[in-house]
């Protein structure tokens, strides 16, 4: 928490779609907009992984529609040049993290309350209050050592959900370097695989 304040001092008015004057922290897109943007970069995602043996030969596009570790390793392998592994890493997955984070925070009991109603209709989701519950007790305790461990979708999306008073630079800050340190230990590993027999 003294971290979160020490980082961030920011605080940005908004209009809403009702024409009333926000605080941060209100929601600047809708529920709808939230869904499809996360999407269509999930589509973007899921084509990289289709293509996959064709884009290992172009780690450029290939990090552009998905920066997960998979990918980055790919990456590093056919030696792209450092300093662009770096920054299109770091950014698509800062890109992807935001969206994430300001779903959760904006919109995310909504989004928990429908998983868990869909829960008792689908055999193959499996969300639970309790666990939610659980994820954002974690987050409230944790989030800023989770977040730079483990930066990604879902992190994201618990920590905005459970820091729904923390700030965006904040958030932006601790995502960034999290983003940064994955993306260096991906590029070695990278390193060391193609060094492997």
């Amino acid at each position: 928490e003294n971290i979160e304040r020490f980082i961030d001092k920011m605080v940005v008015s908004t209009r809403s779609f009702s024409g009333k004057t926000k605080t941060r922290g209100e929601p600047l897109l809708t529920f709808s907009q939230c869904v499809f943007l996360i999407s269509c970069v999930n589509i973007l995602g899921k084509l990289a992984d289709v293509l996959i043996l064709i884009l290992g030969q172009m780690p450029t596009v290939l990090l552009l529609l998905n920066a997960n570790d998979v990918n980055l390793t790919i990456a590093s392998a056919a030696n792209m040049p450092f300093y662009s592994f770096i920054l299109i890493g770091v950014v698509r997955r800062v890109i992807e993290d935001c969206l994430y984070f300001f779903s959760g925070r904006w919109y995310g009991k909504d989004i928990v309350a429908y998983l868990t109603k869909e829960n008792r209709r689908s055999k193959w989701l499996k969300v639970s209050k309790a666990k939610m519950r659980e994820s954002e007790r974690l987050m409230r305790q944790y989030g800023v050592a989770i977040l730079l461990v483990l930066p990604g979708a879902l992190t994201c999306f618990a920590y905005g959900m459970a820091k729904r008073g923390s700030r965006r630079r904040t958030f932006l800050f601790l995502d960034s370097l999290g983003a940064a340190l994955r993306v260096v230990l991906f590029r070695v590993a990278g390193k060391g695989a193609k060094k492997a027999p």
